[in-house]
């Protein structure tokens, strides 16, 4: 469960909405309006708050980052994987 949602989550705000706003409005935008709306669907969890969203949405920056010098969503996966272990 936890690797399809790594891969499901990267490929949609990695592989598309950040490459779309990437090629739209440049880097440094894409990568705040993607972490941004990434932190807001966590929020949406029973469980999650403002600081949970903030957090969510620094570590996604970092993320953002990984794929911006890879350009290979399987890195941002394997790192968004180890992320989620319990």
């Amino acid at each position: 469960m936890g690797i399809a949602t790594a891969i499901v989550e990267e490929v949609l705000f990695r592989g598309v909405l950040f490459r779309l706003m990437e090629e739209k409005l440049g880097s440094y935008f894409a990568i705040l309006i993607s972490g941004v709306i990434f932190g807001f669907a966590y929020l949406v969890n029973e469980d999650s708050s403002f600081l949970t969203g903030l957090g969510i949405t620094i570590m996604n920056v970092f993320i953002i980052a990984a794929y911006m010098y890879t350009r290979n969503l399987w890195f941002p996966i394997a790192i968004h994987f180890v992320l989620i272990l319990p």
